[in-house]
């Protein structure tokens, strides 16, 4: 420092007078000292910085410029840090996802032409269309029971009578494993299958008095929507016994002006009846793990 102040302040031997005095000034006045290390004499306080040399006011400038500078460089790089820091960042929403929606999503899209042969546009005899949603174990538990009759109770009207008991002696239909949606739409209603089309949507177009039981797990559905057609095929799972299943449907369908008769046809307890321009039929059975299936059939004439 002292070697550099000396250079800086000492007198010049080309230029022995202003030029000192103004280099001492600026330098006293910079660094508050009475004198600069070495030079010849006090510094002068009348000595004006307007004095110095150009080059020197530039180069004060310089500095003041650079200092204003790092100055605000390091006021935008705390505000920088501060905002970096904080809680953890936040995990977004574990989004309950409906297994039927996300069966659907799974399955490969129809523009593979590896997959063309699964269209289902015709699938009322194809035989294709086949779906296993799998029901978690917390909606197959007495909790997820006894929600499903709260619901049905609400929605029959705050109660529900017991069916009359089945008539026997009926045809027994194939096996639900060998028949899909498409198929039951072949033997129910031939003349509308070849329009069926499967669609998870078809779920959501059933009559009123015909909606899939209170949580219910839909597998799969097929229907057609054209003049003397309005077909709608549905099957779905449900851990509600079988009993309160046709129990549950014939109340509300008598409360909506359907007949039905209720038949015993092999394995499967079925409901069917019909309104004004409606047919229908409830096809109801106890798989092997104990879950209940449905078939709903409907169709508007």
């Amino acid at each position: 420092m002292n070697v550099r102040m000396a250079g800086l302040c000492s007198p010049w031997p080309s230029a022995p007078s202003s030029r000192s005095a103004a280099l001492r000034v600026a330098c006293g006045r910079s660094l508050g000292l009475p004198h600069c290390p070495g030079a010849s004499g006090p510094l002068s306080p009348e000595a004006p910085l307007g004095a110095t040399d150009p080059a020197i006011n530039a180069i004060f400038a310089a500095l003041r410029y650079t200092a204003d500078v790092i100055g605000r460089l390091s006021f935008l790089c705390s505000v920088a840090l501060l905002a970096a820091c904080g809680d953890e960042a936040a995990k977004p929403p574990v989004v309950e996802r409906d297994p039927a929606i996300t069966g659907a999503l799974g399955d490969p899209i129809m523009t593979d032409p590896d997959l063309s042969g699964q269209n289902q546009a015709n699938a009322g005899l194809s035989g294709l269309g086949t779906s296993n949603v799998e029901i978690p174990p917390q909606d197959r538990g007495p909790d997820a029971i006894a929600a499903a009759r709260a619901a049905a109770l609400k929605l029959a009207g705050g109660s529900i009578k017991a069916a009359p008991a089945p008539a026997t002696g009926g045809a027994a239909r194939p096996a639900r494993g060998a028949v899909t949606a498409g198929q039951l739409a072949a033997l129910s209603h031939p003349q509308c299958a070849p329009r069926a089309v499967y669609s998870a949507r078809w779920a959501a177009m059933l009559p009123a008095a015909l909606d899939v039981y209170p949580r219910g797990a839909v597998q799969e559905a097929a229907g057609a929507d054209e003049a003397g057609c309005r077909l709608r095929v549905v099957n779905f799972r449900t851990p509600v016994p079988p009993g309160e299943v046709i129990d549950f449907y014939d109340a509300r369908l008598l409360k909506a002006g359907y007949t039905a008769r209720r038949a015993r046809e092999g394995s499967d307890d079925v409901l069917r009846g019909t309104s004004r321009n409606t047919d229908y039929e409830i096809y109801v059975r106890t798989l092997d793990e104990g879950m209940t299936e449905v078939d709903l059939v409907s169709n508007a004439r």
